[in-house]
Formats: structure tokens, C-alpha cells, sequence
């Protein structure tokens, strides 16, 4: 007659076996997933190398071609050009610009004065300064026009018959 207690060696036996078995097969899974990251890895250089390459073969077949003889053809251009008649143009073109602008600020200056002249007399009536109102012949009346005026009390007060005349003068 078997207990269970004889099972026991034998159902341990078992777990350590089934434990060694999921331990190997874990390290099998990890070893496979770092070969498969590996091989995306060296496939996706593969694809940037090929790529390099084939835009290093069109900078070589068509780009750098291009490239000198638009260097050629500006270097041909700029030997065409005479410089000397270009500074001589660029200065009388100059000079002819400050000459433009001279003129028309002199004319515009002159009708300016003339449009101002011209203003100037028809308006004159109106701009003409006010003839200054009399002084009222009395002390009392001129110490009144100081305080309407807002001169000081201080000034006025005490001041005599000229000394107000002048004040009032200013």
C-alpha cells in the first residue's frame, strides 16, 4: 500500500524537473527574441547602407556634374564682365538719382513757399493779432480784471495804478 507520503519524493522530483525544463525553455525564448531584434537590427543597416549608396552614386552620376558646370558657367560670366564700365555706370547712375532728388526737393520746397504765400494773404484777416482790449481807467477796475485774468492776490492787492497797468500789460 502506497501513501501519499511516498508520492511526495516523487511529486517533487517532478517539480524541480518541470521548473529546470521552464527555466531552459525561458532562456530559449530570450535567446531568440535578442536574435530576432539582432537581425531587424542588421537588416535595417543593410537598408540605410543600400540607400547611402544609391545617393552617393546619383550625387556622383548627376549631382556633381551639375554642380561644375554651373561653377563653370558663372566663372565664364563673371569673366565677361567688364568692371570698370560697371563702376563707371553704377556712378553715373548715381549721380543722376542724387540729381532727381535734388530737383524735386527744390521744387517741392518752392511749392511749398508759393502754396504758403499763397495761404498766408488769403487768410491773413483771419490770423491777424486782436487789438489789445483797454484798460479800465479805475484801481477797482483793474484789480477786477486781475482777478478775472487769475493773477495772484498776492500781486494785485497792494499794487498801485501802474504797477497794475503793467501787470495787467504782460
Amino acid at each position: 500500500m502506497t501513501t501519499l507520503i511516498h508520492f511526495a519524493g516523487a511529486l517533487e522530483a517532478l517539480a524541480a524537473g518541470a521548473a529546470a525544463i521552464w527555466a531552459a525553455a525561458g532562456e530559449l525564448v530570450t535567446a531568440g527574441a535578442l536574435l530576432l531584434a539582432l537581425d531587424r537590427l542588421a537588416s535595417l543597416i543593410r537598408s540605410t547602407y543600400a540607400a547611402g549608396r544609391a545617393a552617393g552614386d546619383a550625387w556622383h552620376r548627376w549631382g556633381r556634374p551639375a554642380l561644375l558646370a554651373a561653377a563653370d558657367g558663372i566663372s565664364w560670366l563673371l569673366a565677361q564682365i567688364d568692371w570698370a564700365e560697371v563702376r563707371a555706370v553704377a556712378l553715373a547712375a548715381g549721380r543722376a538719382a542724387l540729381a532727381l532728388v535734388i530737383t524735386v526737393a527744390a521744387a517741392l520746397h518752392a511749392g511749398l513757399i508759393a502754396v504758403s504765400a499763397a495761404m498766408g494773404h488769403r487768410y491773413a484777416a483771419l490770423l491777424a493779432p486782436a487789438a489789445p482790449a483797454a484798460l479800465p481807467p479805475t484801481v477797482r477796475g483793474l484789480r477786477a480784471l486781475a482777478r478775472e485774468r487769475g493773477i495772484p492776490a498776492k500781486r494785485w492787492k497792494s499794487a498801485r495804478k501802474a504797477e497794475l497797468q503793467l501787470l495787467l500789460a504782460c
